[in-house]
C-alpha cells in the first residue's frame, strides 16, 4: 500500500465553538517531515488554541483536521 504524506495534527483542548457555517481561512500545514504548505480551507470548529479545518488534499480528498490556531489566518473577501 502506498504511503500518503501526513500533516502534524493536534487534539482540541477546552470548549469547542462551532460557527453556523465554515469561515474561509488560509491554513499553514506542517507535514510530518517539517515541510510546510498553505491551503485554502474552512474553519469549522475551534478552541482558544486549536482550529478544525476542512480542506482538500492535492489528491482531491476532502479532510477535516485539527491544527494549531497560529497556523490559521482568516481570508477576507476581495473588495475589487
Amino acid at each position: 500500500m502506498a504511503q500518503v504524506p501526513r500533516i502534524r495534527r493536534v487534539q482540541p483542548r477546552g470548549r469547542i465553538t462551532r460557527p453556523e457555517r465554515g469561515i474561509p481561512v488560509i491554513a499553514r500545514l506542517v507535514w510530518h517531515d517539517g515541510a510546510t504548505s498553505e491551503v485554502d480551507a474552512l474553519a469549522v470548529r475551534w478552541t482558544t488554541s486549536e482550529v478544525e479545518i476542512e480542506w482538500t488534499t492535492p489528491w482531491a480528498d476532502v479532510r477535516r483536521d485539527w491544527i494549531r490556531a497560529d497556523q490559521v489566518t482568516r481570508r477576507w473577501p476581495s473588495t475589487g
